[in-house]
């Protein structure tokens, strides 16, 4: 699966996206260890593509709580990095939406700092 996904990043074909949100939006429960790495692998493969598709599926994995912080926090810090203007609008709503979320706090705190 890995190197699946290091040819994905390499590529960063939108037609990739499908099969990366079912992945993706998949993951219920908190993975450890080797699938963390794989869910971060993809979310890392998301933010290669960057277009409004892979973003809303970087935000929808962004409000999983269910999902390691460490997965959750790169989706975060994919989301910052677009230069999209759709992102910008995706971190606002996220941040509204769940303003006692850890990570909606944390990034508030650094944002003021």
């Amino acid at each position: 699966m890995e190197k699946a996904l290091d040819e994905l990043i390499f590529l960063k074909d939108p037609g990739s996206l499908p099969g990366l949100e079912a992945f993706v939006t998949a993951q219920t429960i908190t993975q450890v260890g080797a699938q963390a790495n794989v869910l971060l692998k993809a979310v890392h493969t998301l933010a290669a593509i960057n277009d409004e598709r892979s973003l809303k599926v970087l935000t929808g994995l962004l409000g999983k709580k269910d999902v390691d912080l460490i997965v959750r926090r790169a989706a975060l810090a994919a989301l910052k990095q677009s230069q999209l203007e759709i992102a910008q609008q995706l971190l606002s709503e996220f941040f509204a939406l769940s303003p006692n979320d850890p990570l909606a706090a944390e990034s508030m705190k650094v944002g003021a700092g």
